[in-house]
């Protein structure tokens, strides 16, 4: 009889990474996670491995689970991290959203760099169902995945019982969460319920859900990495707001194309692909396709999705404050915000133009647009400067922290926008500002060719 520990070892074998890599095994006390830590020493995969559980705090007996699992790694001498959650969380989606959060903060506080997750093949079907009564996409149908970044999850081909017989051969024991067999749980229902009334459809019920998703997996990979080309493809710039890409290359996109671009724009910000419902996405696709020019969606992490024109910004909801007020005395080099600021004779150019300046135009103020500011342009007479903003179509984003170089007066010169009748021609050096971030002009049309 072949030793149970062999499919599990192949299964780790597959899609380990390299030897030494440092690994955080998820270890809540059951069955599956157990077998994943006890398999993966038992390897020989050379991993450097620690454990961490997450107690969500939904049972009162909750602790003696993290007991259990504190004595296994002291047995195996393995080092671990413990977190018991003090709040309330509503719900299972809240209770892994948490768990999730843990184990990503401490991979990166610690320097781990994969996530080891017990889910099994019933876990894929499990989650594929729930996904499917939630409306979900290819995304959601396709399942988890065994690599997913930093998340590592080998054994989605093995079965419970495969793991159960592994641990019953090392006389290992583990934890029964009392709360499986609580069928008021969405899960609980598919597994103790729904799928033994699909196995009398077709025995083989579990192993042709998981085939299923398999095949959806590998359509989604193509499609995945084709919208994260085209979401590079739409990159336009960075800033305060957040990251900004363009509308018409993101719009011509057929729509199941255009659904991973959104994903991949989302997962550049917040750093995995997760917390999006298909709901989300279905408000981001007719932002970007809509006829409105102006729109906003508001997601989860407390981030937006804004639309202006024919660009299109992932950020915070609060776009946080400009920079104070700078003041220019003399030449020199400064910051403000994003751009570089030089003040001298021989200044590069800039995309943005320059300010000719001599030492009786001194001094000048480096800041923000206040309400009521206003320029005289040449042929054209008094403008506000709202007005100059919203003719170059200037998203509202960028408009609190574009540069606005002032005197006494006012306004003199808004780089790469407009300047003013009393702007200087000539001087003994230049004032030029630089975007350190954006490699395009701040407006869509050329800079200052509109005055």
């Amino acid at each position: 009889m072949s030793d149970p520990v062999a499919p599990l070892v192949k299964a780790l074998t597959d899609s380990a990474p390299p030897p030494g890599t440092p690994v955080l095994v998820a270890v809540s006390g059951g069955a599956d996670s157990t077998a994943l830590l006890l398999s993966l020493l038992e390897s020989g995969l050379e991993l450097s491995v620690s454990v961490a559980h997450f107690d969500h705090g939904l049972r009162p007996d909750s602790t003696r689970d993290a007991s259990q699992v504190l004595e296994l790694c002291e047995r195996l001498g393995v080092k671990s991290y413990f977190k018991r959650w003090r709040g309330k969380l509503s719900g299972e989606a809240a209770a892994r959203e948490a768990r999730y959060r843990f184990l990503r903060r401490l991979c990166a506080d610690e320097g781990y760099q994969r996530i080891a997750l017990g889910h099994t093949i019933e876990d894929q079907v499990e989650t594929l169902l729930v996904n499917l009564s939630r409306g979900a996409g290819l995304d959601g149908l396709a399942g988890m995945s065994v690599d997913d970044g930093e998340l590592w999850r080998p054994f989605l081909d093995l079965h419970h019982r495969e793991l159960r017989t592994y641990l019953r051969s090392r006389d290992v024991g583990w934890i029964e969460d009392p709360t499986n067999r609580d069928k008021a749980l969405s899960r609980n229902l598919i597994r103790h319920q729904i799928l033994p009334l699909l196995a009398q459809v077709n025995p083989e019920v579990i192993n042709n859900i998981a085939r299923a998703s398999r095949i959806l997996s590998r359509q989604r990979d193509h499609l995945r990495g084709r919208g994260g080309e085209i979401a590079d493809e739409a990159y336009l710039d960075q800033g305060p707001w957040g990251r900004v890409y363009s509308i018409n290359v993101l719009a011509k996109e057929h729509e199941a194309l255009l659904f991973e671009a959104l994903r991949s724009i989302w997962a550049t910000a917040v750093g995995w692909r997760g917390y999006l419902t298909s709901g989300h996405l279905v408000e981001m696709v007719e932002l970007v396709k809509g006829r409105h020019n102006q729109g906003a969606v508001d997601l989860p992490r407390r981030l937006r999705l804004r639309r202006s024109w024919h660009r299109l910004c992932l950020g915070p909801r609060r776009i946080p404050a400009p920079p104070e007020p700078l003041t220019l005395e003399a030449p020199g080099r400064w910051q403000w915000g994003r751009y570089d600021v030089v003040l001298g004779s021989g200044s590069a150019p800039s995309p943005l133009g320059h300010l000719p300046l001599s030492d009786s135009d001194l001094p000048l103020t480096l800041r923000s647009r206040i309400d009521g500011d206003a320029l005289r342009l040449s042929g054209v007479g008094t403008k506000k400067l709202k007005k100059i903003l919203s003719e170059n179509r200037l998203p509202a984003w960028e408009r609190e922290h574009l540069p606005v170089v002032a005197d006494d007066e006012g306004p003199l010169w808004i780089p790469g926008v407009a300047r003013d009748e009393r702007a200087p021609t000539d001087g003994d050096f230049k004032l030029v500002l630089s975007d350190r971030t954006a490699p395009r002009p701040a407006v869509e049309t050329e800079p200052e060719a509109r005055f």
